[in-house]
């Protein structure tokens, strides 16, 4: 069996690093500047929406708007709406805390958290 290799550059955006951020509220725009700034260092950004601060596991939602799978950003939600998904995730599946993915393609990936 022959084992298929990554790519240098596909291999550093499997493994770099995830910046999780926790704040006050979930304002899109703020968001979204946040990421502007600091997407250079950190290509993989999630901002906290619901925290139950118990001791189960991170969960992180990423919701993509596409044309054509190449190339993809973060869809717009309103406070209210990124809060309740954060919260219904959060009680369907007992995570401590739910983070919205707020990375781009690229250069982050759309297949891997």
């Amino acid at each position: 069996m022959r084992r298929r290799t990554l790519g240098r550059e596909q291999e550093r955006k499997l493994y770099a690093p995830i910046l999780w951020v926790k704040a006050p509220d979930a304002d899109y725009f703020k968001m979204s500047d946040f990421r502007d700034e600091v997407s250079e260092r950190f290509p993989r950004i999630i901002w906290e929406v619901s925290d139950s601060g118990g001791n189960g596991y991170p969960v992180g939602m990423k919701i993509l708007e596409s044309e054509d799978a190449m190339t993809a950003s973060p869809m717009f939600f309103d406070r209210k709406r990124l809060i309740y998904m954060g919260e219904e995730i959060r009680r369907a599946t007992g995570a401590s805390r739910v983070g919205y993915d707020m990375s781009m393609k690229p250069p982050s990936t759309i297949e891997l958290f």
